[in-house]
This record gives structure tokens, sequence and C-alpha cells, in this order.
């Protein structure tokens, strides 16, 4: 203990004294914190066993349930503590300052420039109280950036938050009054919103009240709530306002104003004003407690003047507590211009589940119509599910399903299909097979059209062995699985057809990527296969299979791959799901691969099976010859080149031009040349530059060589004000069951990311530069 105290002494630049009696403040402070926690007195005597084991125990950091206290100097006397130059970590909060001086069971208060972190955010402030208790804290003056991490990822840049007062406890918001919120870093920010009061849920929302919108120090309006969504869907009409001009709307002014009921029920009313469509109103709305979660939506242009135009939908979920949980969904779009015009069309679901330690249960049911001028459909379908674990490898399945569709322009020609189908499955997964026992019946119910008909597949029952591995002997080392199986089996037939039944007993085995070492840089991976059917009706065929791949290695970077592929029925069978396909061909690719700045390599192949189409044989595939040049990482240039043997002819040369530059400059260059037509088939580009100081243009157009048009034109040119974005937009996709062409201005917040419609097809799909391929 005494050359304990003086390498203490040493190390701390004190004397033997005055070090000894900083151990023995910091061992008091361990026990009395250690016996806090326990539920002892403090005042008590110490038992010998506790003083070393406990101390221990209390000074350990990891233990969630214990504080760890360091310091430079501290009087301690009971409960009360001042100190200074401290840290305390308890469970995932660490507290630190220059000044320390509180009680151990009422309230800690940190001063000289004292810190918070939590869940490796910092929170800075003039005064910091910290409850133990409670595990609450308030921080006065507040000072720290929210990153992106703390908030699960929903912003792109850190949140700055300052001034006021903040509190808050574990696992609960952050709570705040007169404060300040931005993501801009300056010490004088382009923007600032000051809150009344703040709520921060990290993965939930931002929630400002009483939110005063300044723009270079001058104050531009006020907003009764603004909510930022931390981690909802981005909608496509994004959260913050745009104004444009497209085909079908004329001048529109689009904008979202967010509110919050509660804390459980975050909310966002639309209002869209349009100068074709009229005025367009929304509202989304969502709920989540303990117990029950979903979404609401609603939009509709009541006084368009072009009929009624409604979409919305609602689902929620229930949980009944005990493993049950109860799910529903609705959705409707009646004439919607968007997406579907003169057409009515409307759905709901209803679903019920129980899950247990050995069991699962599961009910639904659904129904949709759909109607369109004349012509109407409708569907309906329930089920029943009921899974039973049998043991660690066994488990049994019973499903029960129903479904009817009716469709036709009127009732007199309508078609429905109306069916129930009961499967029953049994398995038993040990670790060298898997055996199965299933079974179905396709029973036709209520009134059906013969014509809609088709019964499908049906196992009357089904008992079956496969992936049997042998586990000892000379097979044990072969990569060899056996599979066996028996049945009777009837399959529906089409327009009234009788079906098929009879029985069937199938047996085969697999050797798959079995290595045969060659050496001298050659691999040889031989796969082989045999299935034999027999039929009760006294068919019978048997399946011959082959997948064999050989590779050659010259050096480190160049080489041969070659595959082998067959497959041959013989016989016949009476269903046609049994019927296998007949291949037998021969592919490779040789050239130089493994090398980042220069590849060149071709790709053939060759039909040996003999198969005409037509009374011609074209036995080769299309030859592709490759050509990758990168001289550097921002530059590429890629040629594939299309060659068909059997007429001798080339068929199509594709360039792809790659250039990446200083100041995120970007430019992808794509096209196809035909070279029978003598025409570039296909010119896809995107460019991506800047222009002028703190102004980019972006480009992404799609042109179509046969038709000689532009199939897709975006433009968009962007404004970067530091921590805002003004984007003006053009786009034009007018081919299509309707034209989309339309111009738009946005202002946004860069920290917080949206939809955007820039390079999206008219059903919202992603633009790109691509061209496809041809092998």
């Amino acid at each position: 203990m005494t050359a304990a105290l003086v390498a203490f002494a040493l190390v701390a630049g004190v004397t033997e004294g005055e070090a000894a009696r900083a151990v023995s403040l910091g061992i008091h402070a361990a026990v009395t914190q250690a016996y806090h926690r326990t539920g002892r007195d403090p005042s008590g005597a110490v038992s010998p066993g506790l003083q070393g084991e406990g101390q221990s125990g209390a000074l350990e950091p990891g233990r969630p349930d214990l504080i760890h206290l360091v310091f430079e100097e501290a009087d301690i006397e009971g409960t009360r503590v001042r100190a200074s130059d401290v840290k305390l970590t308890y469970g995932e909060y660490a507290v630190a300052g220059g000044r320390l001086e509180g009680d151990m069971e009422d309230v800690l208060l940190f001063t000289a420039q004292p810190s918070l972190t939590y869940r490796g955010q910092t929170l800075l402030g003039d005064s910091i109280r910290f409850y133990p208790k409670t595990r609450e804290y308030r921080i006065e003056n507040l000072r720290t950036a929210l990153t992106p991490e703390f908030l699960q990822g929903y912003t792109t840049a850190p949140v700055y938050l300052s001034g006021g007062s903040v509190a808050g406890r574990e696992n609960e918001p952050i709570v705040g009054s007169d404060s300040g919120m931005t993501t801009c870093e300056r010490p004088r920010p382009h923007y600032e919103i000051m809150a009344g009061a703040i709520e921060v849920e990290p993965g939930s929302r931002l929630t400002l009240r009483r939110a005063a919108v300044a723009y270079r120090g001058r104050r531009l309006f006020t907003l009764p709530t603004v909510v930022v969504p931390l981690g909802r869907r981005l909608p496509r009409g994004g959260y913050q306002p745009y104004v444009g001009r497209s085909i079908e709307e004329g001048w529109f002014v689009k904008t979202g104003f967010n509110y919050l009921l509660n804390r459980q029920a975050p909310g966002m009313y639309r209002v869209d004003l349009m100068e074709r469509k009229g005025i367009g109103l929304g509202l989304e709305q969502s709920w989540s407690t303990p117990v029950m979660r979903g979404e609401a939506t609603l939009y509709g242009i009541p006084a368009g003047g072009q009929g009624t135009n409604v979409s919305g939908r609602l689902q929620s979920s229930f949980l009944l507590g005990g493993g049950q949980q109860l799910e529903l969904g609705y959705d409707t779009r009646q004439n919607d211009y968007r997406g579907l015009p003169d057409t009515s069309d409307s759905g709901w679901r209803l679903s019920y589940g129980l899950r247990g330690s050995a069991s699962q249960t599961g009910v639904n049911y659904a129904r949709r119509t759909n109607r369109s001028g004349a012509y109407s459909s409708s569907s309906e379908t329930a089920g029943f599910r009921q899974q039973i674990a049998l043991g660690m490898r066994g488990s049994l399945a019973l499903d029960t399903d129903y479904s009817r569709y009716e469709s036709g322009a009127s009732a007199a020609q309508a078609q429905v299909t109306e069916r129930m189908t009961a499967r029953l499955q049994g398995d038993y997964r040990a670790s060298n097979y898997s055996l199965q026992l299933a079974a179905n019946r396709n029973v036709p119910v209520g009134r059906s059209t013969g014509q809609s008909y088709f019964g499908g597949v049906e196992r009357l029952p089904e008992i079956s062995l496969s992936h049997f591995r042998f586990t000892e002997g000379a097979l044990s080392r072969l990569p060899l699985t056996l599979s066996v199986g028996a049945g009777r089996y009837s399959e529906g037939g089409y327009a009234g057809a009788l079906a098929t039944s009879t029985e069937r007993v199938a047996a085969g085995f697999d050797l798959t990527s079995m290595r045969v070492p060659i050496g001298g840089g050659s691999e040889l991976n031989v796969g082989a296969g045999f299935l034999q059917y027999l039929y009760g009706e006294g068919a019978a065929q048997y399946i011959l299979r082959s997948n064999t791949s050989f590779m050659q290695r010259w050096g480190g970077k160049s080489g041969l791959n070659l595959r082998y592929t067959y497959q041959q029925p013989h016989g016949g069978s009476p269903f046609r799901f049994d019927r296998q396909g007949k291949y037998h061909s021969i592919t490779g690719d040789v050239g130089w691969f493994d090398d980042p700045r220069f590849q060149v390599s071709a790709r053939f192949g060759y039909d040996l099976s003999g198969v005409s189409f037509g009374g011609s044989s074209e036995p080769w595939q299309t030859v592709s010859a490759n050509l990758l040049v990168r001289p550097s990482d921002a530059l590429r240039m890629r040629t594939l080149l299309s060659f068909n043997p059997n007429n001798g002819q080339f068929s199509s040369v594709t360039n792809d031009l790659r250039i990446r530059g200083r100041n995120d400059f970007a430019l992808d260059l794509v096209s196809r040349y035909d070279p029978r037509r003598h025409r570039f088939g296909q010119i896809n580009a995107y460019v991506s530059a800047p222009v002028l100081p703190a102004w980019r243009a972006i480009i992404l157009t799609q042109y179509n060589g046969y038709l000689n048009r532009f199939e897709s034109c975006n433009i968009q040119i962007i404004h970067d004000m530091h921590c805002l974005e003004a984007s003006l937009t053009f786009i034009d996709n007018p081919y299509g069951w309707r034209a989309d062409r339309q111009i738009m201005f946005q202002l946004r917040v860069k920290a917080f990311p949206m939809f955007q419609q820039f390079g999206t097809g008219l059903y919202g799909q992603a633009l790109d530069t691509s061209v496809g391929g041809d092998f």
C-alpha cells in the first residue's frame, strides 16, 4: 500500500500524505455508491470482504448499475460531494466538468466548462444538473451539434442547437426551451429557427414550437409548429415547398405543413394550387403507441371541375398482447389523373396473427374492386394458416385458402373463378437429409366458368427424402446427394379438359462441384446428376445432367474459362409440370481479366444439341469482345463488340465513356451503334458540371436513334447557398400513356434528404445511362 501511495504521489505531483487522503476519499466515494446502489446504509460498518471486492466493483466503468467517479480533488461527507476536475460515468452517461457540487441522492451540479456525453453525442453548456436516481439531466445555455449518427442517419449533416435550456432522461426525448436550431456551422448562420420549445426524438422527429424563421439575421415569419421527420418515408411531393408548371396541372404551387396532435401522432397537410386542376388538399396522419401504430393519407381535388379525384390509404397494426397482432389496411383511388384516369380502384385487407413459443396461427381476408368504363373486376381472398414446431427439427403446417375472381363488361359476360385450396405439409430436417410429407387439394366451389378454371397440381399425398448425404464410408468424401420421392398427383387441364391423375415414383442423385486437381494453373470442377421417374399408367422418363467447368490461368491476370452444360430427358411424362428442358452447350471466355487499368476479353458459346428454329440452325451464340481502358481513376473507356458467327455480321457496338474531375465534375456517355443499319440506336448522356462559383448544371438525356427522338430529357440548375440549396428543374418524358413535362423551382435545407423528381421516369422509376448488354 505504501509503494502504491508513493507512486501515486509522484504521478500526481503531491506529497505522500496528500495522496493518502485523496485515495481515502476515492475509496469512501466508491463504497458509498456501492452501498447506495445495493440498498445498504453507507454510515454502517464496512465488512472486510466488501472493502476489497466492493470497492473494485464500484470503480468498474462497465457496470451500468454503479457510478464511476474520477476526480483531482474531492471532499465527501456522507452522500454530499465537492470535487474538481471530475468525470462521472453512470450507464450510458458520462458527465465531466471543472467543478462538481451536490448530493448523490438528489442532484449533482457540474460547472466550469461542463459536458454530458450520451451514446456518442456530446452536449455542452454553462452548467449541467444530473440526477443520479432518475438519470435525468438539465443543461443551461446549450451548445451542441447533433450528429447524423445520433439522429440515426436521417440527416446528412449535423443539427446545431444553441441557447436556452434542455432537459432529458434515458430513452426519452430531449426537450428544450428558448433554443435555436440550424444546420449551418458558421458563427453567424445563414438561417436559424428560434423556437419557444424544442423536442428531439432520434429516429422519429424534430419538433419546433413557436418557430421564428430568420435568414441572415432577419426574421421572416413565425410558424406555430414545425416538424422535421427523422424516420418517415420521403413523400413524392416533398415536405418543402416548390413551384412550377406542367402539361396537366399548368402553373402550380405545392407545399406541406407539419403539425403535431401529440408526441405519438405527427401529421402533415398539403395544399396544392394548380392552374388547370384547381385546389388539391391532402392529409397525412400517423400514430404510434405501445399497442397501436399506423398511418392514414387522403388527397383530393374537391373543386377541380373534372370529376371526383380522390386517393387515400389506411394501414394500422394493433398489438393485442399474448403474441397477438391485428393488421388493417384500406386504399382507394378514384379518377386519379396521375395514375388511373377514368378508373376507380379500392381494396381492403384484414389479418390476425398469434405467435407462440412453438406455434404460429394466421388468418387473413382481402377484397379489391376495379372499374374502368364498362369493364369491372373484383377479387376476394381468405386464408388460414397453422404452423406447429415438432421439437428442434420438425414442423407441421396446415393452410386453407379461398379465392374468387370475377371480371367482365356485364353480369352476363362475366367470367368467374372460385376455388378452395387446402395444404398439409410436415417437415423433418436432419444434419444430412430432409424428409417431407405434403398433400394439397384444389376444389372448385360456387359458380365458376369452365373457360377460366385451371386446377393446378394436387399432391394426394407426396412423401420425399432429399439432400441425403452419406456420413460414413468412401461415398461420404464425395459431394453427393440422393433424393427419392413417391406420391399420387392430379394436374388440371385447360378449357374444361379432364384432369390427369396417376402415381409417380422418383429417385436420383446429384454430384456437385467435385474439384479435380490438374496442376499447372488448371482446375477442373465436375458436376453430374441423374433423375428417374416411373408413372402408374406405365410411362417413364429419366434425365441426365452435367455441369462441368474448366479454368486455366496464365500468370496472375489472364486465363481461359470453359463451361459445359448438358441436360437430356429420355422417355415421356403424362404431367406438364414434370417436363424437363433440353440443352447441350459449351460457353467460355478468354482474355486479360484481373487488371484494374486494362482488360481485354472475349465471350463465346456453342449449342451442341443441333436444334434448329424454322428450318435454320444457328448453333453459335453471340460472340462479344470487351475492351476496358482505365488510364487513371478519373477516366474509363469501355467498348463491347457483338458479333453473330452464324451469319457473319456484327450486331452492335456499345461504347461507354466515364470521366470524373474536380469539383464533382461527372460525365457519362453511353452509345449503342447498329452496324446493320449504320446508325446509333441509342445514345444516353449524363453531365454534372460546375458552371459558375456556387452554381451547377446537371443534364440527363436518353436519345432513340431508330425513331430519331429524345425519349427523356432532365435538366437541373442548382445554386449552392452553403446550407441551403435552390434548384430549377426541367423534366420531359413525352412518350407513354401520358406526357410528363414540367418545370419547377425548389428551395430546400441540404441537411434534410428529400425525394427528387429529377432523373425519374413516368412511373417513378430511376433513369440512367444504361443501354443494356448483348451477350
